[in-house]
Parts: structure tokens; sequence; C-alpha cells
């Protein structure tokens, strides 16, 4: 695979948040069906905590088989727990057999929330 993908997310702090993003190779859509995804945010690189943690198994990432979507997603609820301004992330895919690879990095931004 080639490298990381380069993308800044920004999350409105109290608002659902959903990324959909569709993952091609030479054009095409990637088939990923059988794979699993995860992506984590932290306040620096090697930081013990995450701030974020999405997987296909908290339900915070839904993989579109065939159609190579992948779409991040965090409730409103969730969103309005977060409390930073600025942290890292990588977002990677799993295949069914073989070793997993990054698709996504950059930052996170957290546009906060005045009205409450």
């Amino acid at each position: 695979m080639e490298l990381a993908g380069k993308y800044d997310i920004t999350i409105e702090q109290g608002a659902g948040f959903e990324l959909p993003i569709t993952f091609r190779a030479d054009g095409d859509r990637v088939d990923l069906t059988g794979c699993a995804a995860r992506m984590q945010a932290r306040a620096k690189i090697g930081a013990a905590e995450a701030l974020i943690e999405l997987t296909t198994e908290n339900g915070g990432i839904e993989l579109g088989g065939t159609d190579g979507t992948v779409t991040l997603s965090v409730s409103a609820a969730g969103t309005a727990a977060l409390d930073f301004t600025k942290a890292v992330y990588d977002l990677e895919i799993i295949p069914a057999a073989g070793e997993s690879y990054r698709l996504l990095e950059g930052y996170v931004f957290l546009s906060r929330e005045v009205t409450r």
C-alpha cells in the first residue's frame, strides 16, 4: 500500500459528527468487504491516552464493502464530552488476512461550543 493520505478533520463540539470517505486505488474503489477499521486521536504522538477512539466494533466506523466507503461518526453527546483543541490521529484498515495499514493521518481540531 501507499503512504497514508493527509487529511485534517474539524469536529464541532455538541453537534453530531459524520465524515464519509471513499477509498480508491488507481481510481477504482477498494473493496473493504471483511475488513475492520480503527481510528485514534491523541494529544500528541506517543501520548498514553486516546482522546477519541472509533472502531468498526464500537460503531464509530462503518465500512461500505465493495463501495469502498468508510464513514466516521460521533454522536452529539460524544462530541460534547470532548475536551481538547488540537490532536493528531490516524485511521487504519485491518484486512481479514494481512497486516493493517494506515489510510489517513492528520490533525483533529475541536471547534469549541459556546451555546450550551
